[in-house]
């Protein structure tokens, strides 16, 4: 990983701290309303056993509310920081969401 990759990624392992209250605060009344256009414009089939990766999840908030609207479909966050995805795991504390930590320059997935 270059230099600048590590150096973002130390950044983003420490921002999960204050990252949801900015967002919270930034967005203030919009941020579920964001949410729910994410989710929506993905354009997901009802009750369909769809597989959705949400790349740079960040904290999982979207990803946690595509798999609250689409209970049926897969969903896989991926981020390339540790300190992102312990936030977002510790948000879905149930584990409806599966969580895994790769570059998204390099995706740890086989062809579908």
């Amino acid at each position: 990983m270059s230099t600048i990759r590590t150096g973002r990624r130390k950044y983003y392992d420490i921002f999960p701290r204050f990252y949801d209250a900015f967002i919270t605060l930034h967005s203030r009344r919009n941020r579920d309303g964001t949410r729910n256009f994410i989710a929506e414009a993905a354009n997901i089939p009802a009750n369909n056993h769809s597989v959705v990766l949400d790349i740079c999840c960040g904290t999982g908030s979207v990803a946690l509310t595509l798999k609250r609207k689409h209970p049926a479909s897969l969903v896989v966050g991926l981020d390339f920081s540790r300190g992102m995805l312990v936030r977002a795991r510790r948000k879905a504390s149930s584990g409806p969401v599966s969580f895994v930590e790769a570059d998204a320059s390099n995706l740890p997935f086989g062809h579908l």
